[in-house]
């Protein structure tokens, strides 16, 4: 019984094959927390309106980077953050004429990066721990 669960515990914390469902969690967070805060709609069609440039911003960022090879790198966390940020800026910008302010620029890049870096960061130390105690 123990071995199962050890063995699905090991599934579901391997994050490596799970990457792309922690980037777009960052992405939504930021729409959630955002509409929140201003006290915004948080209806579906107002959060998929705010999420749905970075999401496609996140899926160029993925093939572009080719993260697949090596989804845990510190590195690629920071340049899909970044390439996040510029993309779905311009496509909020061009193709969905909402605005970028500077300030609205500035707290979704702390957060896509941030984030987007944090996670693997945090996960990258729970792997030292772990092969320190192996």
């Amino acid at each position: 019984m123990f071995a199962a669960r050890e063995s699905g515990a090991r599934y579901l914390l391997n994050v490596k094959r799970w990457y792309w469902v922690m980037d777009a969690a960052v992405v939504i967070s930021f729409a959630l927390v955002g509409s929140d805060v201003h006290t915004t709609s948080s209806q579906v069609s107002n959060i998929a309106r705010i999420t749905l440039p970075f999401l496609v911003a996140l899926a160029i960022a993925t093939v572009m980077l080719a993260q697949w090879r090596s989804p845990l790198s510190l590195s690629v966390g920071l340049l899909t953050g970044l390439t996040t940020l510029a993309v779905g800026m311009a496509l909020r910008n061009l193709v969905w004429s909402d605005g970028t302010p500077l300030v609205f620029v500035v707290v979704s890049g702390v957060w896509f990066i941030g984030l987007m870096s944090g996670w693997r960061l945090a996960r990258i130390s729970v792997l030292r721990v772990r092969n320190r105690q192996s």
